[in-house]
């Protein structure tokens, strides 16, 4: 389950020595409260609400502190995808230069297809009130998606996404 300070706060489940669940629920500083959770229990990790569009599950983001979209989390991708259209809006509004762009790489795509693409540095990510800097960027196609890579997920110990909640826990 969840400790804080070495003593069991938050979710978790407890089991006899044989390995039967003997209860499940919420503890404070090693105090079992019972299976809902006390009035001011806040879950571990920095929690973002997800966006539902079109069936999928979302992450708003500010792009360069410019532009914000929905960006679909993808553990798949290793970089930040972002579409050329939105490239060049970014571009137009100075918060990209020629001068962060650093080169191009060979990207194998979901369908098994191989692209080549400029990658760049984007300045900053804010997602929810947490900014990451300079995190690897990739030109999608016109089409592509804003996919939340492996270049962003990385800077964190870990990340998960509540299903429940409907949110993305970064810690």
């Amino acid at each position: 389950g969840e400790f804080k300070g070495n003593l069991a706060s938050g979710y978790g489940k407890e089991f006899s020595p044989e390995g039967n669940l003997i209860r499940e629920g919420y503890w404070v500083a090693n105090t079992y409260v019972g299976p809902t959770p006390p009035p001011d229990y806040k879950p571990p990790g920095f929690r973002v609400s997800l966006v539902k569009e079109g069936g999928i599950y979302k992450v708003p983001v500010l792009i360069n502190n410019a532009l914000t979209l929905h960006f679909i989390v993808d553990s798949g991708a290793s970089d930040v995808s972002i579409p050329a259209d939105v490239v060049l809006t970014l571009m137009r509004t100075g918060t990209i230069t020629e001068k962060d762009f650093i080169g191009s790489q060979r990207y194998q795509l979901a369908d098994g297809s191989i692209v080549n693409s400029r990658t760049f540095i984007i300045h900053s990510l804010k997602v929810g009130d947490r900014t990451i800097n300079n995190v690897r960027g990739s030109i999608a196609d016109l089409n592509g998606d804003l996919l939340l890579g492996q270049s962003f997920l990385e800077k964190f110990q870990s990340w998960s996404m509540d299903n429940n909640r409907h949110e993305l826990v970064l810690e």
